[in-house]
């Protein structure tokens, strides 16, 4: 038997990244490149410029825009003040008053549904004929009697 008092060393791990992680190396071609293909403050005030002096028509709007250009706190006042009030109709509710007249309506509704139901049900009634001999409708044959009766007098 052989006993070994070593212990196993434990490893480092470098958990650090890399510089290149977090910062670039551009070299002076790539600058270069980045520079051509970059607008600067001035070339954009001296672009503008030269639209609004192309274009008399447009002064203080975009020129490139060709839908309708609307202030946006005025559409925005507006429906706010569009949702105030419906957000106070529909929270409105009915007086006492109102809500018992409501329900004294819908009571005489029902009151007159059932009286004109019932009125339909007594003239049903009344108007009603059972069958037999003398309620049978007579079919009219116009030539059921054609020969027992002369066509002219003098027959």
């Amino acid at each position: 038997m052989k006993i070994s008092l070593k212990e196993p060393e434990e490893e480092i791990i470098n958990q650090k990244r890399p510089d290149e992680y977090y910062f670039a190396n551009y070299s002076a071609e790539q600058r270069l490149q980045f520079l051509k293909s970059s607008v600067d403050s001035d070339t954009i005030i001296e672009e503008s410029t030269k639209i609004l002096a192309d274009d008399l028509r447009v002064r203080d709007k975009w020129p490139y825009c060709q839908g309708k250009i609307i202030d946006l706190q005025k559409h925005n006042a507006e429906i706010e003040l569009q949702q105030q009030k419906d957000l106070k109709i529909k929270k409105r509710r009915p007086g006492q008053k109102q809500r018992a007249a409501k329900k004294l309506a819908l009571e005489r509704t029902k009151e007159r549904d059932a009286k004109a139901r019932e009125i339909k049900k007594m003239l049903k009634k009344k108007f009603h004929k059972r069958g037999g001999k003398k309620n049978k409708k007579k079919v009219l044959n116009p030539l059921a009697n054609a020969g027992s009766t002369p066509k002219f007098r003098t027959e």
